[in-house]
């Protein structure tokens, strides 16, 4: 007779999916959910090892991408527009212009830092998505 275990092992090697485990190289990565969660999140775990990882969506990564394009387009078109043209410092003091320009500078480094945490992203999916099963 077999086990509750064994069970549970022969229906997860019969679950299909496009990723595979990057640390036995064996085993596909299938959704896990979490208590808590109302449904599959990026959460997965492989069937051969137990090895437990977050796989990001395509949808959150594309959603990271353009938001930083989008935020590093409008810093500039900030930087252009009131510091290059000089604007800012007709009408007021170099503080001004220093507080701004410092606040432009914050801006486009955590609009970076999302752009590269979405590269990040799209590399570790690619990794799950290349290694093949022996």
């Amino acid at each position: 007779m077999n086990s509750r275990g064994d069970i549970l092992e022969q229906s997860l090697a019969t679950l299909q999916s496009p990723y595979s485990c990057i640390k036995c190289g064996e085993g596909a990565m299938i959704p896990a959910i979490q208590e808590g969660e109302p449904d599959y999140t990026d959460n997965y775990l492989c069937a051969q090892c137990h090895f437990h990882d977050n796989i990001p969506t395509v949808g959150i990564l594309l959603s990271q991408v353009f938001t930083s394009i989008a935020g590093i387009a409008l810093c500039f078109f900030l930087l252009q527009e009131y510091l290059i043209t000089d604007e800012l410092s007709r009408q007021g003091s170099m503080l001004n212009s220093f507080a701004l320009c410092a606040a432009l500078c914050l801006l486009f480094l955590g609009f970076g830092y999302v752009l590269y945490k979405a590269c990040q992203g799209f590399k570790k999916r690619r990794r799950y998505l290349s290694t093949k099963t022996k």
